[in-house]
């Protein structure tokens, strides 16, 4: 996915994680999914900077 737009990428990566908190996001595993949002926002950032 990295050679697509990052409207693209932004579109697909918000699909997925609106996925991800509906299956694991019950009720006291907040302070897990924020970490798991940070790591790939994080990661994203990195990929996106790379291809400048």
């Amino acid at each position: 996915m990295r050679t697509k737009r990052v409207k693209e990428i932004v579109a697909k990566l918000n699909q997925i994680m609106t996925g991800y908190f509906h299956y694991y996001g019950v009720t006291d595993n907040t302070e897990r999914i924020t970490a798991f949002r940070y790591r790939v926002m994080r990661s994203l950032f990195y990929w996106l900077n790379r291809r400048s």
